[in-house]
């Protein structure tokens, strides 16, 4: 066992030094240009520091409706006792129609947190592979459609002088049904399979402590903007302080909580309260146009923006039941009941670095009874030019090691890049794109004795396109 182990480090070093040598230059040029962001950005910060607002309470609720359209491909080797074994290439093509609906009921004490979504899923998906000892040539294609139904509840209890420590416990239950077509070409033998309305459902519920909080800085972003705007045309009739920020954010805070359908009573609300908020603080002399175009266009636009900030260590305890069954066109039958625990440590470190900027830093280990072990790392710059737009780009690192027995595990590292962005067509329309690459190493051991283990090594770079259109309903 320990010779497996040993044996185990051996082959992470190694994967990590692959994936490395193998995208290098890329990797030292978007890191140094992410470390150089972050640290020249720091000239920028507004007066007011946004990481110092702390959330308000407030109770908010919201139902969205999300279509998305997905693309990728790859190109992979694998090599198998040092030889090349076969040759795969892969594409990928999926969309998604979703409804979800979110409750929070938010104080500086608890949060309590619930919600539901139900979700349509088809997908296509193209493999073609030459394997290079057999001479054996195989084409695959799959057409899936997934019906799947989510609930869950979360709970936070926070307590100590400063309310930064804090248990929670989380649940959820799912149901997922599909439908699947395949077609399978080995040379000139074709065969055709499906199955339909194959259920699986699962189960779960986690409970875990926190050191430290995440305070949501949006309303306070929002409210510089319109302070800023205001200031500039000259409405202002007083200097700005301080709490005339935390003041107008909570003021914000307030106003989100409500919800109508019909869009004009909420605007009518809106305008009323925040130009009257301005009045009775000596901050305008009178409501003007001018005004009300500030205030409509950072608030339906500036507040949408989901910016974090703090510091979180948290570590937790989970056990998930799962549940699946199938019966294909053969009459075969499968039933799978597994009752998994899990152990999982995380921590968060989120800083907007100006008004325009932000730098978020996540990382987390997880360990079950598998045995799995998983440990992922995220670093990322994001970037608001204006109220209507966002850009990112982050790196990331993600290692997997899963035994399947005493004498056979498998490793898979990923080093990836990602670039993200949106644009706000409209208050409740909003487009965004997103384009990663990265590459997976995969490796598969069989320890025949202590000294003569077997190898199989999979290297693949893929690359993925998500394009997707949202409609906030209300």
């Amino acid at each position: 066992m320990n010779n497996l182990l040993n044996s185990g480090t051996l082959f992470v070093k190694n994967q990590f030094l692959i994936i490395i040598n193998h995208m290098q230059k890329t990797y030292i040029t978007v890191l140094m240009a992410l470390i150089f962001a972050s640290t020249q950005l720091t000239a920028q910060v507004k007066e007011f520091d946004l990481s110092t607002y702390q959330t308000s309470d407030y109770k908010r609720s919201s139902l969205d409706l999300n279509t998305q359209l997905r693309q990728g491909a790859s190109d992979k080797s694998s090599l198998f006792d040092k030889q090349l074994d076969y040759k795969e290439r892969q594409f990928s093509s999926n969309g998604q129609l979703k409804s979800t609906w979110d409750y929070i009921d938010f104080k500086r004490e608890r949060i309590i947190n619930y919600g539901s979504s139900v979700d349509l899923y088809g997908s296509y998906l193209h493999i073609q592979k030459d394997s290079i000892i057999s001479a054996i040539k195989k084409n695959y294609s799959d057409g899936r459609i997934v019906f799947s139904v989510n609930g869950f509840y979360n709970y936070e209890q926070f307590y100590g002088n400063r309310l930064k420590n804090s248990w929670y416990i989380n649940g959820d239950l799912n149901f997922a049904g599909r439908t699947d077509n395949t077609t399978t070409k080995n040379d000139s033998i074709i065969k055709k399979s499906s199955f339909q309305g194959d259920p699986l459902i699962s189960s779960s519920i986690k409970i875990g402590h926190a050191h430290g909080r995440m305070e949501h800085v949006s309303v306070a972003s929002e409210a510089i903007y319109i302070l800023d705007d205001l200031e500039a045309s000259g409405l202002l009739t007083r200097a700005l302080t301080d709490n005339d920020v935390v003041k107008l954010a909570d003021k914000i805070n307030e106003l989100k909580q409500e919800r109508f359908f019909d869009e004009r009573l909420y605007r009518m609300k809106v305008m009323e309260e925040l130009i009257g908020f301005l009045k009775e603080n000596s901050l305008i002399e009178a409501e003007s146009v001018k005004v009300f175009n500030i205030i409509s266009d950072y608030h339906f636009m500036a507040g949408i923006q989901t910016r974090t900030s703090g510091k979180r260590l948290y570590y937790d305890l989970s056990i998930k039941d799962t549940y699946f069954y199938y019966n294909n066109e053969s009459s075969r039958t499968y039933n799978y009941n597994n009752v998994d625990g899990y152990f999982n440590i995380g921590f968060q470190a989120n800083k907007p670095i100006s008004l325009k900027w932000q730098r978020n830093f996540s990382s987390n280990i997880s360990l079950s009874n598998l045995p799995i072990l998983d440990a992922a790392a995220n670093y990322s710059i994001g970037y608001y030019p204006n109220t209507r737009t966002y850009f990112s780009a982050n790196t990331n690192v993600n290692l997997n090691l899963r035994y399947l027995s005493k004498q056979n595990y498998v490793l898979n590292n990923t080093f990836g890049l990602g670039v993200y962005g949106y644009y706000y067509l409209s208050e409740k329309m909003r487009l965004s794109a997103s384009m990663s690459l990265y590459n997976a190493h995969v490796e598969n051991a069989l320890v025949i004795r202590a000294e003569n283990i077997a190898k199989k090594i999979d290297n693949s770079i893929q690359q993925t396109f998500n394009l997707a259109l949202t409609y906030y309903i209300f």
